[in-house]
């Protein structure tokens, strides 16, 4: 398009029809401000056009749906494609053309790194999130409070008001529940997993919560970076599940 209208300059032409079928294109031009306007091809084409227009010359841009039976792009469209398996070309290409590729391959360095720094840090949240996300784990979530979401976030580091969490930081001296239960895998633990399935302050709570948690499909034995990393159309029962029993229980989390 770019050339076609400096073709259009070139030749002193007073009134010229430029047809195209790249509709995304077009609508760049004509959504396009120097103070916005990230892409420098289109800026050019765009200040070109308002150029011949102070020069009484009138470019006038249509949208077409395909090439096909439009004679002059069938050519146009063989010549790109001859264009596209040379070796060099005096294009310029501005450096949004290579932000795709760029976010791409930040992306994949970035799980990668992921992975890695999993095997020895960091490994139940990857538990909870094995791969790098492009929105925060609540998007898909309607109508959640501000306090919903800091609750699960607490949950999902672990960075919360359990007592191993307290203790690791130095805040209390012992990572002891005060219900005295004494866990069957970890020992002696006031954790996440000891103060919603098994801490004995809240047995009953605790009772039904698994029951709940069970009919809405969740698997046996329960585990809460199990239940965080769940992606389905229930994550939103079993989230609002926990926090119920959370807000109902006056845990401080």
């Amino acid at each position: 398009m770019f050339v076609a209208i400096r073709k259009i300059e070139m030749l002193d032409i007073s009134c010229a029809v430029v047809i195209s079928d790249s509709l995304g294109a077009l609508r760049a031009i004509e959504n396009c401000h120097p103070r916005s306007c990230r892409n420098k091809l289109i800026w050019e084409i765009k200040e070109l056009i308002i150029s011949l227009d102070n020069q009484n010359k009138k470019i006038i841009l249509v949208w077409v749906p395909g090439h096909t039976g439009v004679r002059g792009n069938e050519k146009a469209d063989w010549l790109a494609k001859r264009g596209r398996a040379l070796r060099c070309s005096n294009i310029r290409l501005d450096a949004t053309n290579f932000y795709h590729q760029f976010r791409k391959q930040m992306f994949k360095e970035w799980q990668k790194w992921w992975e890695k720094t999993s095997r020895y840090k960091g490994s139940r949240y990857h538990e909870i999130q094995n791969s790098v996300g492009l929105v925060p784990w609540f998007s898909d979530l309607p109508w959640i409070s501000r306090e919903f979401i800091v609750t699960f976030n607490r949950i999902r580091l672990g960075h919360c008001w359990s007592e191993t969490h307290l203790f690791r930081i130095g805040v209390i001296a012992s990572p002891l529940c005060s219900c005295g239960d004494v866990g069957d895998s970890c020992g002696d633990v006031g954790d996440i997993e000891h103060r919603f399935f098994s801490c004995s302050n809240y047995k009953q709570a605790i009772d039904i919560l698994i029951k709940d948690l069970v009919a809405v499909g969740c698997n046996t034995p329960l585990k809460s970076s199990y239940l965080m990393a769940l992606n389905s159309l229930n994550s939103l029962k079993i989230y609002l599940l926990l926090f119920n029993f959370i807000k109902k229980n006056d845990i401080k989390i």
